[in-house]
């Protein structure tokens, strides 16, 4: 547990605090919002609503947004409540009968080999049929619907006037759901997605064992989410609509899409006034600013200002590339270094891709970029699917060509952040994480001082990403985007 953690779990709560709890104590039907700014004590606040209602006999349900929270968050309820994922709760309503299948990704040459789309007469090329009916199934996974109709399907083709094409392509969507799902006898690997769709398809087993859920970071929930907490009696929703950065995932704003009661949490435990106030400032820059504003604590004295390259310290970066970028300049000069989250699934796609450009067909494992024949047919797919990560693979291997060898074992050491001198990581990784001192990278002005002008919802999007980021620092932030620096030096 940080500093900072620990702190809030010995202070008493706020008045904020206080009034929703009092709420929560008497919430039997229906939703309550707790609009939590960044670093603002919702865990606690979780915790003391379901310390009340344990001990008046309630069955309380904690759903926490990824497991590494959810073991976090078990020592902190101390059995005042159940604490799952929202994949945690739905595998125990259904998991239990598939041990044996291997859980996993599924990849569109999964689909040309289920569907046998070689052997069907398609209105386009197989491997574009193959992503059309990957993406339809994706988009169902997280809606509330209960079968693949043609508001499924992916944007471009949504948009053709060819009806006949576009009701094939759904069918032939709802089969490779069917054929993959829990209950089948696929060999295939199960997605999380996939049971967690079957679990409210055949009415969330589970729920219905609890009195109140409360649910953790519903900015980023999905539609079958929501509508599988619609059954339950009561739910208390704990997010920031200001925080949701996974939008481009199928992600969806909990806080906007329920109805019900909205309390705010303003007081950060985290970080000062300067930092409270930067975080304001560039919120104020979205086309719906904050109904809240956020304050900084007073006895935390959070600077803004550098930080020496000889002190321990986080690098915040907007993407993977710059963050490689750099994870090779400090190895190359035998600085300790640990890269934050499982990179498992980039290291296969970046050696996959690497052997395609080689013509290395036999050493290519990633199901993704198995299914492309050649690299310039990888680099269409790129530019076509507009598929960021995957243009972040080829800007690597373009880049680092003659080192690529040490890139995919750098990817793959797994170094303990507790030992490293600097810690690297995503922005979109750092969500729920807190450092003592952080350093914002500058590639995310490459993102708001772009030849692309971003539109009004992408530029929320990246504002909402930027908040995430200056918000980790406890200790001091060293920003290095002039965009962020030109935010904070407004009023001087």
């Amino acid at each position: 547990m940080s500093v900072a953690a620990h702190l809030r779990s010995r202070i008493p709560l706020t008045d904020e605090q206080s009034l929703i709890a009092t709420e929560a104590m008497s919430l039997n039907h229906g939703n309550l919002k707790v609009a939590a700014g960044a670093g603002t004590g919702k865990t606690a606040t979780s915790v003391a609503i379901a310390e009340n209602r344990h001990r008046t006999g309630s069955r309380i349900l904690y759903l926490a947004y990824n497991k590494a929270i959810a073991n976090e968050a078990k020592s902190k309820f101390r059995g005042s409540a159940h604490v799952y994922t929202v994949h945690g709760i739905a595998f125990r309503g259904v998991g239990v009968r598939y041990l044996n299948r291997r859980l996993g990704s599924l990849y569109p040459s999964h689909v040309s080999q289920v569907l046998n789309l070689s052997g069907r007469d398609l209105p386009g090329s197989r491997s574009q049929a193959a992503q059309h009916i990957l993406q339809a199934m994706t988009n169902f996974l997280y809606s509330p619907d209960e079968v693949i109709t043609e508001k499924h399907l992916p944007y471009p083709l949504r948009r053709s006037k060819d009806e006949q094409q576009k009701q094939f392509i759904a069918e032939l969507a709802n089969e490779f759901f069917m054929r993959v799902a829990p209950d089948s006898n696929s060999a295939l690997p199960l997605p999380h997605d996939v049971y967690l769709k079957y679990w409210h398809l055949i009415g969330s087993p589970g729920l219905e064992e609890y009195d109140l859920v409360l649910m953790d970071e519903a900015q980023d929930s999905n539609g079958v989410t929501i509508e599988a907490l619609a059954s339950c009696p009561a739910v208390t929703w704990v997010g920031d609509s200001h925080q949701q950065i996974y939008a481009f995932r199928g992600a969806l704003d909990a806080m906007s899409h329920v109805k019900g009661l909205e309390l705010p949490l303003t007081q950060s435990f985290r970080y000062g006034e300067a930092t409270a106030e930067l975080a304001n400032r560039i919120l104020s820059g979205k086309q719906k600013p904050p109904r809240y504003r956020l304050r900084g604590l007073a006895t935390r004295h959070t600077e803004i200002g550098s930080i020496s390259p000889r002190e321990a310290h986080t690098r915040l970066y907007r993407t993977n590339v710059e963050l490689l970028r750099d994870a090779m300049h400090f190895t190359d000069k035998g600085e300790k270094i640990a890269i934050v989250g499982d990179q498992s699934d980039l290291k296969a796609k970046i050696e996959s891709a690497w052997r395609l450009r080689r013509g290395e067909r036999k050493g290519i494992r990633h199901p993704l970029i198995a299914m492309f024949s050649s690299w310039k047919a990888l680099e269409e797919y790129a530019e076509d699917a507009y598929d960021q990560e995957i243009n972040q693979v080829l800007q690597v291997i373009d880049e680092y060509d003659g080192r690529l060898d040490e890139v995919i074992r750098l990817i793959g050491d797994r170094q303990s952040e507790g030992s490293a001198k600097v810690i690297l990581t995503t922005a979109h990784r750092a969500k729920g994480r807190e450092w003592p001192n952080v350093v914002l990278s500058s590639d995310f002005d490459n993102v708001f001082y772009g030849e692309r002008k971003l539109k009004r919802h992408e530029k929320d999007a990246e504002l909402n990403l930027l908040y995430v980021a200056v918000t980790r620092a406890t200790d001091r932030l060293d920003s290095r985007s002039e965009y962020v620096n030109s935010i904070a030096n407004l009023n001087k």
